[in-house]
């Protein structure tokens, strides 16, 4: 059931979960992290505006079982400082009662389990702090546990509404237009920081902006994983891949595609056992699928793919060291497979990347990894970024 207000529901939703097990949760805009001396990046927290449309990094909510608060923990100051709104329109628009800051810590008494966020900064973390610090915590000696708030959290942000699977449509659709013109510019000869310039670039003509930073590798830098942008050269006998996502109206996409300029190119037949693998995965995405069978099938069909092409590979995870993908949504990734070790199963109307590659800086002396986003439904998966060519002839420079 769809709902006009998605965050008063999801607070209702997570109220649900916590009167469960008699808990409260404390989830807070967190401050700027600093990048040097005064200057400092905005802290995005998708928890926060996941449950209530803000981002504002100096307001919180303690949401208990039967109560919502929302509170001012840290003062803005105007002249240097933006709104996004003022507390009063906040507490009005959510119906939920304005406190004071302090209050939090008279009304967090006598719940057996106080949820915070892993990376609670700010007032959340200076309240974690002082609750494990001794004596300040025999005043909360009922309290059993300090749990990660993402355990709750997970499974209601990992299934989407049809508005969120709408916002991601629109970020597939970015991610289309930024790799066709990103193509036409591209050429041998370019360093990859200068081909991520024009990458990030593309975006902010969309309205767009990164996800994450975008990883552009050229040759043996595309056999890591995380490849941070040199000002290696790009040569027309090397592959290039290209890993980005956009960020729009606070959802993502994440796309990964290989360039070449040689239609014969010696790593031609790696490159189609991946995209056939690729391939082969969105077909048999399917609710109650666990992420262990989706990653050994994964494993299982790189080798047989592998060895129809004269490669023999004793252990694949020497060539194969992730995983077959991950949840997405408000963040690159979402708060989900955290359940893997207990047999944690896809879900109609979760949205995943499917990501599998193959890496060796000796044997190939590169990297070749296809991703695409994709929404698991009962009657098939639905690759979001079909459009986003994978073809090898569409490849090529």
């Amino acid at each position: 059931m769809e709902h006009n207000d998605p965050f008063t529901q999801r607070l209702k939703n997570l109220q649900n979960a916590l009167r469960q097990v008699n808990g409260c949760a404390i989830i807070c805009g967190n401050p700027n992290c600093v990048k040097s001396e005064d200057q400092s990046f905005i802290y995005r927290n998708s928890n926060f505006f996941y449950f209530t449309g803000s981002k504002s990094q100096n307001f919180g909510i303690l949401v208990c079982p039967d109560k919502i608060f929302c509170f001012e923990w840290l003062k803005k100051n105007p002249v240097w400082e933006t709104t996004d709104e003022s507390l009063q329109n906040f507490s009005q628009r959510l119906k939920i009662e304005k406190i004071a800051s302090d209050s939090v810590y008279n009304l967090i008494r006598g719940f057996s389990t106080i949820f915070f966020e892993s990376n609670a900064r700010g007032f959340a973390g200076e309240l974690r702090q002082k609750l494990l610090v001794e004596p300040f915590a025999k005043l909360w000696k009922k309290a059993k546990s300090l749990q990660p708030l993402e355990f709750l959290v997970a499974p209601m942000r990992e299934i989407k509404s049809r508005q969120e699977i709408s916002t991601i449509w629109e970020c597939a659709n970015i991610c289309k237009k930024v790799y066709e013109e990103f193509k036409r510019i591209v050429k041998p000869g370019m360093t990859e920081e200068r081909m991520s310039f024009i990458l990030r670039s593309l975006m902010y003509q969309y309205e767009a902006e990164p996800a994450f930073e975008p990883i552009v590798a050229a040759g043996v830098n595309a056999a890591t994983l995380h490849h941070c942008p040199t000002t290696k050269v790009w040569r027309k006998e090397e592959p290039l891949l290209i890993d980005f996502g956009v960020l729009f109206k606070e959802y993502t996409c994440d796309v990964t595609r290989m360039l070449f300029c040689m239609k014969k190119h010696p790593l031609k037949a790696i490159y189609l056992v991946v995209k056939t693998v690729n391939e082969e995965l969105i077909s048999l995405l399917k609710p109650d699928l666990s992420f262990d069978e989706v990653q050994s099938i994964t494993s299982k069909l790189l080798a047989e793919r592998l060895s129809r092409v004269g490669l023999r590979i004793r252990k694949i995870s020497n060539f194969f060291p992730h995983s077959w993908g991950h949840s997405i949504g408000l963040d690159v990734h979402d708060p989900s497979f955290l359940r893997v070790e207990a047999g944690y199963k896809l879900r109609e109307n979760m949205v995943v990347t499917v990501e599998p590659g193959l890496y060796s800086k000796k044997i190939f002396k590169s990297g070749i990894r296809i991703e695409d986003t994709v929404l698991v439904k009962k009657e098939g998966a639905v690759n979001m970024t079909s459009q986003i060519s994978k073809e090898f002839e569409d490849s090529l420079i």
